[in-house]
């Protein structure tokens, strides 16, 4: 770039900053009123804030200062606004306040289908009916809840919304005449209607899967896992319009028998070790730990020995069908702790936890390899470990790698855990090791004697 181009975009960049930081600050002094007002004209509800670092949109800003100053009354009164925009805003606002009286709000507007022009920063986002912002509100009480989607079941309704009440409805026998009736208008009542397990329901089913787009009907074999739906999931294997999709693996993985078995089996194989494999493992994991049986043990342990997938239910699960290949997968894991950690951070410390109740020798041999080699965020899992066992051992590994290192997470965390151990002696050592440890800077020595503050403990 030119050095006059660079400095007229630069002067521009200023004069543009400044022009929006005055008008930012006089937003903060505009009435209610006329806060509401400019967002009427503005007539868009904005979802995302610019990333750019340029400042938010306008009518973000604005709706900060709506949030900001205006009372539950008067946003009770703009629900009733001419602008359908602000009826949207001010909804969301009682609700994201907890506002005690939502529900005859709520009644008043759910079938107000004027439509809102939403707008997101470089996404794109559909225009709703203000009725869907109503709908949506997530602080009724349980009954008020209970009315809101039975109104939207039985009441014949465009809100998108009354698709989502049919997915996860908890079926009644009420429910299943009118729900047989919504096929037609409402893609979810197909997952509704299957929740009934009725061998009538069957052709249906199958219908609207096949002629619709079937990946968001495919629960509804998940829901009836009916050995009539095998051909229909065979077809779509073999057109390859499956693979990949959490709802189809789930769908397959409810029949718990050697079809789904061989079915993942093939896809595994297909997939082998290449570098996408784990587009095609994460779904497949999903749909085995949800309908977890023991024909599907051997790919629960392979995902953990392969792809690191492992979490504490899992672990627990399988101890009990294999402790010998659990344990040998338990030391595998602490040796590739960070590949366990990025997938879940609670399981680490669970599988140390096994590891010294049932193996000390070998837990004190993995910790202090980790305590000497670690590095990051969840160094701090063998630091805990370390103070849990008391090992002197295990201390002076810890004291070693402290008179050295500089990485910021590692010696907080490491002090941390000596800290927790209230003992005098052990303090007295600790500021003689930070203190002989050249690689420290300035600014950490700061912070570490925070942590010792907060510890309410001296630093000298």
């Amino acid at each position: 770039m030119k050095p006059r181009t660079l400095i007229f975009t630069l002067t521009f960049f200023c004069i543009s900053s400044s022009i929006h930081l005055s008008a930012q600050k006089d937003y903060e002094n505009w009435s209610i009123e006329k806060v509401v007002k400019r967002m009427a004209k503005n007539n868009y509800c904005e979802y995302h804030i610019d990333d750019w670092g340029f400042g938010s949109p306008e009518q973000t800003t604005l709706e900060y200062e709506l949030r900001k100053r205006a009372t539950n009354q008067e946003l009770v009164d703009l629900c009733n606004h001419r602008k359908a925009v602000i009826r949207a805003y001010a909804i969301s606002i009682l609700d994201d306040r907890k506002y005690e009286h939502l529900f005859p709000l709520v009644l008043d507007r759910i079938f107000d289908y004027k439509l809102v022009d939403n707008k997101g920063y470089q996404s794109f986002v559909e225009d709703e009916a203000v009725g869907e912002f109503f709908a949506e509100v997530e602080h009724l009480n349980p009954q008020e809840r209970a009315i809101i989607d039975s109104m939207l079941i039985f009441t014949d309704n465009e809100l998108e919304y009354t698709n989502d009440v049919l997915y996860n409805l908890n079926i009644k026998p009420k429910h299943y005449h009118r729900i047989k009736e919504l096929v037609d208008t409402k893609y979810t009542a197909i997952v509704a209607l299957a929740k009934f397990q009725n061998p009538i329901d069957i052709p249906l089913i199958k219908e609207e899967i096949l002629n619709n787009e079937y990946i968001i009907r495919i629960n509804a074999i998940e829901y009836f896992p009916d050995d009539a739906f095998k051909p229909l999931l065979t077809k779509l294997i073999e057109e390859e319009e499956s693979f990949g999709y959490d709802d189809f693996e789930k769908a397959v993985a409810a029949y718990q028998d050697s079809f789904a078995l061989q079915y993942f089996e093939d896809v595994l194989k297909k997939v082998g070790n290449a570098s996408y494999r784990d587009n095609y493992v994460e779904p497949i994991w999903n749909a085995l730990v949800k309908y977890k049986a023991p024909i599907y043990n051997e790919l629960l342990f392979e995902f953990w020995e392969k792809d690191f997938k492992i979490n504490i239910e899992e672990f627990d699960y399988l101890l009990a069908f294999d402790s010998i290949r659990c344990k040998q997968l338990a030391i595998c894991s602490i040796e590739n702790a960070i590949e366990i950690n990025n997938y879940d951070e609670h399981t680490l410390p669970h599988i140390l936890d096994y590891l010294i109740e049932n193996d000390y020798k070998i837990a004190c041999t993995l910790i202090i390899q980790q305590l000497k080699e670690h590095r990051g965020l969840d160094y701090m899992y063998f630091t805990n470990a370390a103070i849990s066992i008391h090992d002197d051992e295990v201390f002076e590994v810890m004291f070693e790698r402290l008179e050295t290192d500089n990485s910021v997470f590692n010696t907080e965390h490491l002090i941390t855990a000596f800290l927790r151990l209230e003992d005098e002696e052990i303090n007295k050592r600790l500021v003689k090791t930070i203190k002989s440890n050249s690689n420290l800077k300035d600014r950490q020595i700061e912070n570490i004697k925070e942590i010792f503050k907060e510890n309410n403990v001296v630093f000298e």
